[in-house]
């Protein structure tokens, strides 16, 4: 298995203009709680590319979407862990691709598929899909590349800590 870690959720810089209405609606932005629950329920959801299972996840009955996205027939990887950094707010995973998949590992290692990009149902709080991408929704969504092991990228990107 190779492990590569990234960003799936980064903030908007001025440079790259203001969220508007509309992508609030379509779940670009979503609050820093419902951020937290997305980081929770990613351990598990499939990696895809160019979000490939989205036909099967919008066939699916409600609450079926993530065993349609990974019985879709093109699941690429797993996504091991997913948190908010402390330091940035943007939310960092870990996934992993099998080493039975080296083309897939050489589009991510040439950056050909250099970013991420998440499906979730608005209003919800589940990752559907981590889909490797050559144009994620949101900017700053970046495959930082692969990482030795899912504590020590978590160690360059410390979650946030919350007061008890």
């Amino acid at each position: 298995m190779v492990l590569y870690g990234g960003v799936w959720y980064a903030e908007w810089s001025e440079a790259d203009g203001c969220p508007c209405a509309a992508d609030a609606h379509r779940g670009l932005v979503v609050s820093a709680f419902v951020l937290d629950e997305l980081c929770a329920s990613a351990s598990g959801a499939p990696v895809t590319w160019e979000h490939s299972a989205l036909p099967a996840v919008s066939a699916a009955s409600s609450g079926a979407e993530r065993q349609a996205a990974l019985a879709h027939g093109q699941v690429a990887g797993v996504v091991k862990a997913a948190w908010v950094c402390g330091a940035t707010g943007h939310a960092h995973v870990v996934f992993e691709i099998p080493d039975a998949m080296p083309m897939v590992c050489a589009l991510v290692d040439s950056k050909i598929l250099g970013h991420l990009s998440a499906t979730h149902i608005v209003g919800k709080s589940e990752i559907i899909e981590m889909s490797l991408t050559t144009s994620p929704a949101r900017p700053g969504c970046n495959i930082a590349g692969r990482v030795p092991s899912i504590s020590e990228y978590i160690a360059e990107h410390p979650p946030l800590t919350k007061a008890r």
